[in-house]
């Protein structure tokens, strides 16, 4: 095996475990290693597994952002910004202010005519699947709206800007889009669980993921 086979294949074998809560010490490690890989085609294949594109105007994609990720995604930043250092105080530090959550950032596109002056006060619920069972509602949600194109590039990983602070539209710039971000308290759900995550415009459903099984996911 090369060297080159081997480092993914360690790779891979690393992250085929449920989505855990809290994060240990050495999942934490488990996390840097992934972020740190020289090899590119690691990191798309890592990210790859958790964008679950829904395609039902204005709802795109969803992406799942589980705490183990979030270390992933915020020492990938740090590189990307030339810093070198971050370790498992800064692994600590990014998971704050609660380490269990679990996020859903749903990407949105509007039509080219609309006349939004914001987004859509649109929620996002986690709807079990199989046995019926309540629905879990969002604990925080923000609103995020997209004047330019979205970034949406192999080498920018982010599913959002790393500084979440609305840009204002200048002038007459359209409103193109937007990003939802749902903030889920990590005891509220079920780590094993097998959910679809639902878009609503009020009580109207405008998008629905396929099923998303969190025990594949870190």
């Amino acid at each position: 095996m090369t060297g080159t086979a081997a480092a993914i294949a360690a790779l891979a074998s690393v992250v085929v475990a449920a989505y855990e809560t809290p994060l240990e010490r050495r999942t934490v490690e488990q996390a840097l290693d992934i972020a740190n890989s020289a090899l590119q085609s690691s990191h798309v294949a890592f990210h790859g597994d958790y964008r679950f594109h829904v395609l039902s105007p204005p709802v795109d994609f969803v992406e799942v952002v589980t705490p183990f990720r979030r270390v992933v995604l915020s020492a990938e930043t740090t590189a990307r910004t030339g810093r070198r250092m971050f370790g498992q105080r800064e692994a600590l530090a990014a998971l704050q202010p609660d380490p269990d959550r679990l996020e859903l950032f749903v990407e949105l596109t509007f039509h080219p005519m609309n006349t939004f002056i914001g987004v859509p006060a649109y929620d996002v619920e986690l709807a079990p699947a199989g046995a019926p069972a309540p629905r879990v509602a969002a604990a925080t949600i923000d609103r995020l709206p997209r004047y330019g194109a979205r970034v949406d590039d192999p080498s920018y990983l982010f599913p959002y800007p790393p500084v979440l602070t609305p840009r204002l539209a200048s002038g007459s710039a359209p409103l193109l889009g937007g990003t939802v971000i749902a903030r889920f308290h990590g005891a509220a759900v079920d780590s094993k669980g097998v959910y679809a995550v639902v878009v609503k415009d009020g009580r109207q459903e405008i998008g629905r993921t396929r099923r998303i099984d969190l025990s594949q996911l870190r």
